[in-house]
């Protein structure tokens, strides 16, 4: 059966591939499923830059800075007699400050701690891990929505291009689905496919 139709295919001269080139100003498909990729935040250059920075979070150090500051004074005091000569508790008598000094201490410390274990495998790193899949999960969605979304609107076009006599309400059906599909493929690229010619 597929020898009779190519047969029928080469006797009207007819090349599918040929004739898809007249949509080649058109952006290709594996542009459309990059755009969809990025659009989703799950580009793969993307994910492995995350992956990579998951890898070492734990090797940075826990950092501990403390300081300090005192100070103090020191006062000496001296009783003397007013004559001059201190006999007796009685006598007369008057304080004298004879030592005054002060003193300061300051300092700064700074400690670095390593989590040994958490260089193996950390919670956040399974945490990244977890959002990197997901991301994947999301991008291989969106990537297949726009992938259909894309060849859908291609046979569409191609059916228009190719169509027989049609009512004028079937001519608008048409019309309307394949304004549709390229509202859906601008929704999954950000708005990059129709922004792209």
């Amino acid at each position: 059966m597929w020898w009779i139709s190519m047969t029928l295919a080469s006797e009207v001269d007819f090349s599918a591939v040929e004739y898809l080139e007249r949509y080649s100003g058109e952006p290709s498909i594996a542009e459309v499923q990059q755009w969809a990729s990025e659009a989703a935040l799950a580009d793969p250059d993307r994910l492995e830059r995350l992956l990579a920075q998951s890898r070492w979070f734990a090797a940075l150090p826990a950092v501990k800075v403390e300081g300090r500051l005192a100070s103090g004074w020191q006062r000496d005091w001296e009783y003397l007699a007013k004559d001059g000569d201190l006999n007796s508790p009685d006598d007369d008598t008057f304080d004298a400050l004879t030592d005054v000094g002060a003193d300061a201490d300051r300092g700064l410390s700074l400690g670095l701690s390593w989590d040994l274990d958490r260089l193996v495998l950390s919670s956040e790193r399974i945490r990244v891990l977890d959002q990197v899949y997901d991301a994947i999960r999301l991008r291989d969605q969106v990537v297949t929505r726009a992938t259909k979304a894309y060849f859908e609107r291609r046979r569409l076009q191609a059916e228009i291009d190719l169509g027989g006599p049609w009512t004028p309400e079937l001519a608008l059906e048409h019309q309307l689905q394949l304004e549709q599909w390229t509202a859906e493929i601008d929704q999954l690229t950000g708005g990059k496919f129709s922004g792209s010619w």
